[in-house]
């Protein structure tokens, strides 16, 4: 089964709520690139978590990447140190799960390409 995480953080005395679910890994994956360093994954990664729980309670989305990096730089080690755990031990395991499916997935897409070509 499927465990996503959400945790809050205080950062400057204002309470963000971050969740790493199915849609937190969309979001990440849209970001995210092969050539990014160590801060930017963790720039998108708590983008994604943010983002995610913004979209899900219809509320308005005014963060940009950047913004997301001022954020890190303000809050506590220990605040930042919980929000990563969350997110890696969530995202960590959808990426298993995208992993498992992806040959699935793509023997789908194959079979129907050829059918039609065949066409």
């Amino acid at each position: 089964m499927y465990k996503s995480g959400g945790v809050k953080a205080t950062i400057e005395g204002k309470e963000y709520l971050f969740h790493f679910g199915m849609n937190a890994q969309d979001i990440y994956q849209q970001h995210a690139n092969l050539r990014m360093g160590v801060v930017g994954v963790l720039k998108v990664l708590l983008f994604a978590g943010l983002m995610a729980r913004q979209e899900e309670n219809k509320l308005p989305i005014d963060y940009s990447l950047n913004d997301i990096g001022n954020l890190i730089d303000a809050m506590e080690q220990e605040d930042l140190e919980r929000v990563k755990e969350v997110a890696f031990e969530a995202l960590g395991f959808m990426q298993k799960i995208t992993q498992e499916m992806m040959p699935k997935i793509f023997t789908q897409e194959v079979k129907e390409a050829m059918q039609d070509q065949a066409k």
